[in-house]
């Protein structure tokens, strides 16, 4: 059985963009859930392939976090989804770039699908 560990970060810094009055705890248990449901999400569909998943939750920065995760002994490889389309977060050529630095500061292989 193949085994992979999906990741979802929880990044509230969009919030320092507006001034409007929330409560930045609610908005972050709020993105967290998401992320839970996301990865429970792809948990269902790999069990349905019969692939063995774990996941990881983290807060903080995007890049970051991926680097950290992927630091981890037993990570040998990453998968980034490919760019959805020109509003997502990361351009083909800036994700192609984030690979590169992964590889070279982890030693996992990147691929982009």
């Amino acid at each position: 059985m193949t085994s992979f560990c999906s990741l979802y970060v929880v990044n509230t810094g969009f919030l320092d963009k507006t001034e409007r009055a929330f409560r930045r705890d609610v908005v972050t248990t709020e993105v967290k859930k998401m992320g839970e449901f996301l990865l429970d999400m792809a948990l269902e569909r790999a069990q349905k392939q019969d692939v063995a998943v774990g996941f990881v939750l983290r807060y903080g920065d995007l890049r970051e976090e991926l680097k950290a995760t992927a630091h981890d002994p037993k990570v040998a490889m990453v998968v980034l989804g490919k760019p959805a389309s020109e509003g997502s977060v990361f351009s083909q050529t800036e994700l192609e770039a984030l690979g590169a630095e992964i590889e070279a500061e982890t030693g996992a292989q990147v691929y982009i699908r």
